[in-house]
């Protein structure tokens, strides 16, 4: 039985964006030893399992081999094989025509695209099953468990292998912390700049479709104009006005503007500015995490290199949200682009 391609997509998509919440899930508050493991195997899981299916449906047969007619004499169907040599050669092109398989664009496309949310969760699987073997490995893990203290080291995430008791440490590692919220603020603000620019350049070359109300014209502009405030209020946080108080209110200004693009009539043109606004909010959500992360590392009582590590999930969480907003933002750029009138 044939399975229907855009509903094969859809349930991809949304299996993938499962797979994504389980990765923060796994970042978020999650200190015991094994069950980040558990929920980080289980968006490898999901994300393996919804690459595959798309890959491997990425071709459809032209026609079935089983419905294909019997020849003229009343035989079977391998009288059909005649080749060159003239029996039943008039057949058997056309049978080799109607066997063949076509590529099917856009599920294959949209699993190679995945492919990268896979291979994070990937990462983040064997990264917390690393932590877990070094903790369970007593003092001798770092001869034992060599591919789980190299894989630490790689991912910058050695500190969780020392027991330092030096303040020089924690400094820099509280630093760290402070490092990543101001590559966040510059990843929103390069996000915002390059999705306004693009839009300006596009806006010419594919203008609004005529069942675009100016209703519509109108929010749009003002969500951008939200964004904007919010790229205001994190770069006053970066300088150091009230980063946390800030952000805050940053984050609540974003998720508010993409809630309510969302809720609009779902246009191409809209959601592909809802899917590529919502870039924009990742990335200070990403800017308010780090900052709780920071104060959670500030306590006298919690281990910083552990909530680092944790940090380090959560931004690999991060970038599949945002390559996974990203992928869906191409694919309404195209719907739009297929539904602007022509110049």
């Amino acid at each position: 039985m044939a399975i229907d391609p855009f509903l094969l997509r859809s349930v991809a998509r949304g299996v993938v964006g499962l797979g994504i919440a389980l990765l923060l899930a796994a970042s978020l508050g999650c200190y015991t030893r094994w069950l980040p493991v558990y929920l980080s195997a289980a968006a490898a899981l999901l994300t393996m399992l919804a690459n595959g299916l798309l890959i491997a449906h990425s071709t459809k047969a032209a026609g079935d081999y089983d419905s294909l007619p019997l020849n003229a004499s009343g035989g079977n169907r391998s009288s059909n094989r005649g080749g060159m040599f003239g029996r039943g050669s008039g057949n058997a092109g056309s049978n080799k025509d109607e066997n063949k398989a076509d590529l099917d664009v856009k599920t294959c496309v949209q699993g190679y695209a995945l492919l990268p949310i896979t291979v994070t969760s990937i990462v983040s699987l064997a990264m917390y099953k690393a932590v877990a073997d070094v903790s369970s490995g007593g003092d001798s893990a770092d001869k034992h468990q060599v591919f789980a203290v190299a894989l630490l080291e790689f991912l910058d995430c050695g500190g969780v292998l020392q027991n330092s008791t030096s303040t020089h440490d924690d400094e820099q590692l509280t630093l760290s912390f402070h490092k990543k919220f101001l590559s966040g603020v510059m990843w929103a603000v390069i996000s915002y700049l390059t999705i306004y620019g693009c839009r300006a350049l596009a806006t010419a070359r594919f203008p609004s479709e005529e069942e675009d109300s100016a209703d519509k014209r109108t929010s749009r502009l003002v969500a951008r104009a939200a964004f904007g405030i919010t790229i205001v209020l994190l770069v006053f946080a970066a300088i150091g006005f009230a980063p946390l108080i800030l952000t805050c209110v940053a984050c609540g200004i974003c998720v508010a503007a993409n809630l309510t693009m969302l809720m609009q009539e779902s246009t191409p043109r809209m959601l592909m500015h809802t899917h590529c606004f919502m870039v924009v909010t990742l990335s200070t959500i990403f800017c308010l995490a780090t900052l709780l992360f920071e104060l959670k590392a500030m306590g006298h009582t919690v281990d910083r290199a552990q909530v680092y590590l944790h940090l380090t999930g959560f931004q690999q969480a991060f970038f599949a949200a945002c390559w996974f907003a990203g992928t869906l933002a191409l694919r309404d750029i195209f719907k739009a682009m297929e539904a602007a009138p022509p110049r």
